[in-house]
């Protein structure tokens, strides 16, 4: 038998109260994946019902995207789905950055950073290239 490794364990320095940290986490990520699928089924019943059939404008932008869910696009709403399901990993590692920053763990802060740097520069740099 193996027994559970016991989660890393922070306090809240208001309250006292102890935080499990990759239950916090692990929570955002489920959250985000679950709205996420919930969105894009959404818009695939939308697709289904919608009385001109498929539209055959595809929003191709954060812009496009709110302004076809504004119109009421149905792929707008899966690519809003997309967007947070990308954007997922992104709040979790910004939600590590702060955990760490509230722990003043200055050497996972940095590590954290720099991973959550080069996420953002993947993102810029996909985008220039299509």
């Amino acid at each position: 038998m193996s027994e559970r490794k016991a989660a890393p364990v922070a306090e809240d320095a208001g309250t006292g109260k102890a935080v499990d940290l990759e239950l916090l986490i692990s929570w955002v990520l489920r959250a985000g994946v679950l709205l996420s699928a919930v969105i894009m089924l959404v818009g695939l019943v939308l697709v289904l019902v919608h009385p001109a059939g498929l539209p055959l404008a595809r929003p191709a932008g954060f812009a496009q995207v709110f302004l076809g869910l504004a119109r009421g696009n149905p792929l707008a709403v899966i690519d809003l789905g997309i967007l947070i399901l990308v954007l997922t990993p992104i709040a979790r590692v910004l939600l590590s950055v702060l955990i760490f920053l509230r722990e003043r763990d200055l050497t996972y802060t940095a590590i954290t950073l720099f991973v959550l740097l080069v996420l953002i520069i993947s993102f810029l740099l996909g985008k220039a290239g299509g």
